[in-house]
């Protein structure tokens, strides 16, 4: 990791950062929550469903950095294509968590703490962490600056401010995005947008009806046992696994879905700064 960071160290396997970390707008209790859901969540194993897929059709590395990793779930459909992940989490509950699935590349640090050497990370993988970032923009330019010349930026985000909802104020959002929004804040961060597309396509009515119209109501989230209670598709579960598998055939043709409750983005660094 040296070639990549200046200021992290390896303590028991782990690497950690020789300064005090930076506040995250993340919950508490974020990591241990969906380590509980993530191997039986339909959105969860689908969002990895398409991200294994975008990363065996547009990237050309061997290693990608995958920031925000959290538990470790993501970095799991980026090791079936076949490259190696690093996963920099801030949440050591997360990392210890990853470290439980067998990961071996840890990085406990939040990114904007990080002494990144410039133009060095291969490519970059940041998956429905943006919206966690108060100021998006700076941190894309930070990520365009760590990025090796063309190295890739891989990229899920919430879409849709009209689906905001108590959910997003408690897991630490600060927006939401469209399709159009996030292609020129991509831009204007020095990035070249090569694919950008809608996922989960049948879910922003269900958003709407179930979070967004209830927190119009009630300030108050849902405590977790009825919020993990939407991770399982229930008696719809062929029904969103036919239009989940048409969603990967368009993925795989490179064609676009014009409408999703998320937006999945492949970009790749403009200059060399």
């Amino acid at each position: 990791m040296d070639k990549f960071f200046k200021n992290i160290k390896k303590t028991n396997g782990i690497w950690n950062v020789l300064q005090e970390k930076k506040t995250v707008s993340y919950p508490e209790d974020g990591s241990e929550n969906f380590v509980k859901v993530e191997e039986n969540s339909f959105w969860f194993i689908h969002r990895n469903n398409c991200i294994e897929k975008i990363i065996n059709l547009f990237n050309e590395e061997k290693i990608l950095f995958d920031i925000g990793g959290g538990n470790g779930f993501v970095s799991k459909a980026v090791l079936k294509t076949g490259v190696k992940p690093v996963i920099i989490e801030p949440d050591i509950k997360g990392v210890l968590n990853a470290k439980n699935r067998g990961f071996k590349n840890l990085i406990n640090a939040s990114f904007e703490d990080l002494d990144v050497i410039k133009n060095t990370l291969p490519s970059i993988g940041i998956f429905d962490v943006l919206e966690h970032i108060k100021d998006d923009k700076d941190f894309l330019l930070s990520l365009n600056k760590a990025l090796k010349e063309k190295g890739k930026l891989f990229l899920t985000v919430p879409a849709y401010n009209f689906l905001w909802s108590n959910e997003d104020r408690h897991d630490g959002h600060y927006r939401r995005y469209t399709n159009k929004q996030i292609i020129k804040l991509l831009k204007d961060s020095n990035f070249k947008v090569i694919y950008s597309t809608y996922i989960f396509s049948i879910l922003p009515i269900p958003i709407f009806i179930l979070r967004t119209i209830p927190s119009l109501f009630n300030k108050k989230k849902k405590i977790f046992e009825e919020e993990a209670k939407e991770h399982s598709a229930g008696i719809l579960d062929k029904f969103f696994s036919f239009v989940f598998n048409i969603e990967l055939n368009y993925l795989k043709k490179k064609k676009r879905i014009i409408f999703g409750g998320s937006l999945l983005i492949v970009a790749e660094k403009n200059d060399c700064i």
